[in-house]
C-alpha cells in the first residue's frame, strides 16, 4: 500500500475464501478471478482507506493431492489447486464414464463417507452446496488424529 501510508504485507486467503485486511476488514473473494479479485481490493481500499492506493501480485498457490476412483475416464492421483471442490477432480480426471451414475458421486476421507452429490440436481438447478472443497489427505489424518471434525 502507498499514499499517506506506505505498507508492505503478505496476505493468505483463507481456506473459506475470505481475505482479511486490518484496514478493510474481512472481504470474501471465494469463486473471483484474480483481476476480479484486485479490482474488488482496490476499490474496497479507496473507499476505506482515504489516501492510500495498493498493488497487488499473487504468491503461489498451494496444491492438494486428491485420488479420483470408480467410474471416471482417467483414474489416479491428481494434484489440483487447495481450493478445489468435487466437480473439480472430477473435471481433471475426464469425467464420469459412460457405464458411471451421474446421480451417485461419492466424497470419502479416510474411508468414511462425506457427501454424496447428485448432479443433476448441480447441472438442472445449479445446486452447489454439496460441491464441497477438497481437502489432502494428511490434513484429513492430522484433523483425524487431534479428535476434531471436520464438517
Amino acid at each position: 500500500m502507498f499514499g499517506k501510508e506506505h505498507q508492505s504485507t503478505s496476505i493468505i486467503i483463507d481456506r473459506s475464501g475470505v481475505f482479511f485486511l486490518p484496514e478493510l476488514g474481512p472481504i470474501n473473494v471465494a469463486g473471483l478471478t484474480f483481476s476480479e479479485f484486485k479490482t474488488l481490493f482496490q476499490h474496497e481500499l479507496k473507499t476505506k482507506v482515504i489516501g492510500v492506493e495498493g498493488i497487488m501480485n499473487m504468491g503461489q498457490m498451494r496444491s492438494i493431492r486428491v485420488f479420483v476412483l470408480g467410474e471416471v475416464f482417467k483414474l489416479g492421483a491428481y494434484s489440483l489447486s487447495a481450493l478445489s471442490t468435487i466437480t473439480h477432480a472430477l473435471y481433471s480426471s475426464g469425467g464420469i464414464s459412460h457405464v458411471g451414475s451421474l446421480r451417485n458421486v461419492q466424497l470419502k476421507r479416510a474411508g468414511k463417507l462425506i457427501e454424496t452429490i447428485d448432479l443433476y440436481d448441480l447441472l438442472l438447478k445449479g445446486d452447489t452446496s454439496k460441491d464441497l472443497t477438497l481437502l489432502p489427505i494428511a490434513m484429513w489424518y492430522l484433523f483425524h488424529q487431534l479428535g476434531q471434525s471436520l464438517e
